[in-house]
């Protein structure tokens, strides 16, 4: 007869607790197994390597809902990983930036100033907002192939039709081998330049970091190049 472990031991042998085990199975992620004569939860071997796998998932941010796709074939457990994977680098790179503007606001009170006086606002606002903003919006319409949103915020020579569908196509052609798209992340002005902004896109194998070049509000000039996904 198969051996099966009491919900006590399971807890104990994977470092989990019986309130874990019952959410999980009360969500599908895990199953159970009740003997005749006990109310108590038995796992057999191979529930027992199921809940160790979903435990080893767990430990590295893969969500439930991300581990039932995974269980039912329905999503790529690499991919999964990688996207998970991405998504931190853009989480610490969120935090780097938050963690350099903390320090400045803690030198300005020091200092007995104003953290929402003009001169700071330029500090925690920079890049300039509102062309963070317009890169934004730039970059959505270049993901969907669909430029016209995108189109009032160009020059005259940059609104030209072919000029539009030519990025697209650029854009089209160099991440395609790149694999799925998988999040926007930072957005950059360039060292020595005020009027350029770098937008950095993150794909599975490499990223794309997006180079927009401003005359005032308007976008004057567009380049795509690669960057290692760990830059």
């Amino acid at each position: 007869m198969e051996k099966l472990y009491d919900i006590s031991e399971v807890c104990e042998l994977l470092g989990t607790t019986s309130r874990t085990l019952r959410f999980y199975e009360e969500k599908g992620i895990i199953q159970s197994t009740k003997e005749l004569d006990s109310q108590r939860r038995k796992y057999t071997e191979s529930q027992l390597e199921h809940i160790k796998c979903v435990l080893v998932l767990r430990s590295i941010g893969i969500s439930l809902k991300e581990i039932e796709g995974i269980i039912h074939d329905e999503s790529s457990l690499e991919e999964t990983v990688r996207i998970k994977k991405a998504e931190r680098f853009a989480l610490i790179e969120k935090c780097r930036k938050e963690i350099i503007l903390l320090d400045e606001a803690i030198k300005i009170l020091n200092s007995g100033g104003d953290i929402y006086s003009i001169d700071s606002k330029k500090v925690f606002l920079s890049p300039e907002g509102k062309r963070a903003e317009i890169v934004e919006k730039c970059t959505s319409a270049i993901l969907e192939g669909n430029m016209s949103e995108a189109a009032e915020h160009f020059s005259k020579a940059m609104r030209e039709k072919d000029n539009l569908d030519g990025i697209v196509e650029t854009f089209r052609s160099i991440s395609e081998p790149l694999g799925r798209f998988i999040v926007p992340e930072r957005i950059v002005e360039e060292k020595g330049h005020e009027n350029v902004l770098l937008h950095h896109l993150r794909f599975e194998k490499l990223g794309i970091v997006v180079r927009y070049v401003f005359r005032g509000e308007l976008i004057h000039g567009l380049w795509l190049d690669y960057y290692g996904l760990e830059d």
